[in-house]
């Protein structure tokens, strides 16, 4: 225990000094710790009492280790005197006795009180000011006892001084000195947030509060605390990859930081205005001083310019739902693709039901960018959350829990599988769980959580491939992403084998239209859905043939007719690769895999015509096309169909305006 606090009490001449006591600290010994100085006695006797060391805080009493036995004499007279104290036998004697008895007693204990049970000369005296112990520092040369010397405070801060400044000589100590050290070091500049407050808080047992959010002297303590200890086996290291180390950056941080950034400039612009109308001997105006021109500027560079700025991918229902839940470590304060090593790309155990082991890029960004899991979500300090059922012995209650990544690793966890204990069967059930982030094989008693889907620690686009658990996890990679690169189809089909969340991931993408609530379908077209409920009617207007970013069709198609009762939650309208509320990306196609004049499969595909000549994998791809004409010194331009020198078979497809009016899918 003396590690723990003798570096907070003094500074140490050399780094030998420093080794050697905590050395002797690890193995035991006996320590003695001498400090008379008045400004030091009360710290002194803190910082040992809690080091479980003895001390000397008031005057050295001559021959007080060299004449041991002359010292051990005093010492039992005091334990016999308290001990009388205690029990008031010093109470029931005269009061003169009484009188002389307490004397002597409060003598002893302002001498001896911090030594009064030590049974033998110490192994090691820490001396602190050498120069103030000049008799405790020769009766320790004279028995040959281990010393120690230590700079008292004023010391230390002229030592500190001199290498922080860079100053010569022996300069003199006084306020004016400590007060610019502590301007200089412990000013109020380093800002840690609430949130590296909660964890520095958390991290090293720390009970400041947490509106306390800068960097404070005892913050620094701590630390140094930690790392010594952790030099003698004490405490644990931090995994840099483990998710608890880690925040979630969001948008709305982002945003705040640029908000941040156009206020600044918004302050020197209206500096700069008001400098000027007192140059010019102007009165501003409020619509001269605040103007919305930096908030604007400031906003425009951050959606059009910055790295994580992008536009939202709409190829189909699953890649818009899907780039919404994209992780990044790229961007400012993040790695970059060609530095980033292969420790922070690979899969962590703290990723387990937080982050996808499968959806990621691929390239130079693999590992980088990863995708949230099914169930993941961002608690309130930037973490990533994962649900847990709470298995309770006792109540048949089953409660939901939220855990962040420092939390679930103190308890087992059982997999989605292993639904409930099968009470018929009396022997011990053995089931695979999660601790520490390694996986074990436990009783079902020992259970703590257990995980609430199988496919928890899988991300959406993950969670859509059938038999994931049989694939090679390239492969399942290359099917993730290639899901996302699916265009809609002019006739799209519901898979015949699927997960079962093909619905849910077709409502939470927003593509389809849903009943707000129940009513009676009153007018239905391909533009509009009229529906009466609740004593009103509500006005559902439905996309038409809309390009995408991505130049692919938004079309929603009316699924329900007219005079038709709804129920709150129906779908009204299929939309771009939904059918019926459901997921719909492709095609059921019969598949046949053969080897053809000695190739395997994957080196030799036979597409059937049919699947050209049926329209099968047809689809619209729309841009949008823009001709100028002009008026000329001769005559305005005009658009027509009577291009010289062509054929008019060529010309057949156009009007006499000169656009095309048919397309068919085997002819461009």
């Amino acid at each position: 225990m003396a590690q723990r606090y003798v570096n907070q009490l003094v500074y140490y001449r050399n780094e030998t000094s420093c080794d050697l006591v905590f050395d002797a600290a690890s193995k035991g010994k006996q320590f003695l710790i001498v400090g008379t100085k008045n400004k030091a006695a009360d710290l002194i006797a803190r910082a040992a009492t809690r080091a479980r060391c003895h001390y000397v805080n008031k005057k050295w009493l001559g021959g007080m280790l060299t004449n041991w036995y002359t010292t051990e004499t005093r010492l039992h007279k005091f334990r016999s005197l308290r001990t009388e104290q205690k029990m008031g036998r010093i109470h029931s004697l005269p009061k003169k006795d009484t009188a002389i008895l307490k004397r002597q007693l409060s003598h002893l204990e302002t001498y001896l009180g911090g030594i009064k049970y030590m049974a033998g000369l110490p192994d090691i005296v820490i001396i602190v000011d050498q120069q103030e112990e000049y008799t405790a520092l020769r009766e320790c040369i004279t028995l040959g006892i281990q010393f120690e010397e230590i700079l008292c405070s004023n010391n230390a801060i002229l030592e500190f001084y001199q290498q922080f400044a860079c100053v010569g000589g022996d300069p003199v100590f006084s306020e004016s000195l400590c007060k610019e050290l502590q301007k200089k070091i412990f000013h109020q500049r380093c800002e840690l947030g609430r949130i590296g407050r909660r964890n520095l808080n958390r991290r090293l047992n720390l009970d400041i509060p947490q509106n306390n959010t800068f960097l404070f002297p005892r913050d620094i303590l701590a630390a140094a605390d930690h790392l010594i200890g952790m030099k003698f086996g004490m405490g644990t290291l931090d995994d840099m990859n483990h998710l608890k180390n880690k925040r979630i950056r969001s948008v709305a941080d982002l945003l705040q930081d640029q908000f941040g950034l156009a206020l600044v400039r918004l302050e020197n612009m209206v500096r700069g205005t008001i400098c000027g109308a007192i140059r010019l001997k102007l009165i501003p105006t409020p619509q001269n001083l605040v103007t919305s021109t930096p908030p604007t500027t400031t906003f425009e560079s951050f959606f059009g310019l910055h790295p994580l700025s992008q536009v939202l991918d709409r190829t189909n229902p699953l890649t818009q739902i899907v780039h919404g839940r994209k992780l990044s470590y790229l961007g400012p304060g993040g790695v970059t693709g060609r530095t980033a090593s292969f420790r922070i790309r690979d899969i962590h155990p703290s990723h387990y039901g937080r982050i996808c082991p499968i959806d990621t890029s691929e390239g130079i960004n693999v590992g980088l960018i990863g995708s949230l899991a099914i169930h993941g979500r961002i608690g309130r300090w930037g973490s990533i959350e994962s649900p847990f059922y709470e298995i309770d012995k006792r109540s048949k209650r089953i409660r939901m829990l939220f855990l962040p990544p420092s939390r679930d690793e103190y308890y087992m966890v059982a997999t989605g599988n292993s639904l409930a204990l099968n009470r018929s069967i009396r022997e011990e059930q053995i089931v695979p769980a999660r601790y520490r982030q390694e996986f074990l094989t436990i009783a079902w008693e020992e259970v703590h959580l257990r995980s609430i889907f199988p496919f928890q620690y899988f991300s959406i686009g993950a969670s859509l491939i059938p038999f994931i658990e049989h694939n090679d996890a390239n492969r399942a990679l290359m099917s993730s992403n290639m899901q996302r690169q699916a265009v809609p189809l002019f006739r799209s089909e519901k898979c015949i084998v699927g997960t079962g969340l093909e619905r849910q991931v077709a409502l939470d993408s927003g593509a389809s239209a849903i009943a707000e609530h129940e009513g009676k379908i009153f007018y239905t077209d391909t533009e509009k859905i009229l529906l009466l409920g609740n004593g009103e009617t509500l006005n559902i207007p439905l996309v038409m043939y809309q390009g995408s970013n991505k130049n692919t069709c938004m079309h929603q198609k009316p699924q329900v007719q007219r005079g038709k009762c709804i129920k709150r939650g129906q779908i009204l309208a299929d939309g771009a690769a939904t059918i019926c509320g459901e997921l719909a990306l492709g095609k059921n196609i019969l598949v046949v895999y053969m080897p053809w004049e000695g190739y395997n499969s994957e080196d030799a595909v036979l597409i059937s015509e049919r699947l050209v000549y049926e329209d099968i994998y047809t689809f619209f791809h729309m841009r949008k096309y823009e001709i100028q004409t002009h008026v000329t010194s001769h005559s305005p331009e005009k658009i027509t169909k009577e291009i010289p020198h062509l054929e008019a078979h060529l010309l057949r497809n156009l009007d006499k305006n000169g656009i095309v009016t048919s397309l068919k899918s085997n002819k461009t």
